[in-house]
C-alpha cells in the first residue's frame, strides 16, 4: 500500500537545532519598551459601564455582603463575654 501524495519533511538533526540562535529576554531596565503615560480615566465611561450592568453589580454585592456575614457568623467567636444579675424587688416603705 504506497502512499503518493507529499512526503513529509526529513527530521532535523540535533545539532542543527542547538546551532540556531535563541532570543534573549532583556536583562537590563533600559532595553524594556517604554509604556505611554497613563491618561486620565474617563470616568462617564466608567460609570455608563457600571451603570449598564447594575444588576449584576447589585447581585455580586449582595452575594459578597452576605458571605462575608455568613463567615464572620461562622469562623469569628465572640470576643467579649458579659453576665449579669438583675435582683428585682420591691423597697421597702419609707417610715416617715
Amino acid at each position: 500500500m504506497a502512499h503518493e501524495g507529499p512526503s513529509l519533511p526529513e527530521p532535523a538533526r540535533l545539532d542543527a537545532i542547538a546551532a540556531t540562535p535563541r532570543s534573549r529576554a532583556p536583562t537590563r531596565y533600559e532595553q524594556l519598551p517604554r509604556l505611554l503615560p497613563a491618561a486620565e480615566p474617563d470616568w462617564r465611561r466608567i460609570l455608563g459601564a457600571i451603570g449598564r450592568r447594575r444588576w449584576v453589580v447589585l447581585a455580586v454585592t449582595l452575594l459578597g455582603t452576605a458571605a462575608g456575614v455568613v463567615a464572620a457568623a461562622k469562623f469569628v467567636g465572640p470576643r467579649y463575654l458579659a453576665r449579669a444579675r438583675l435582683w428585682v424587688g420591691a423597697a421597702e416603705p419609707n417610715p416617715n
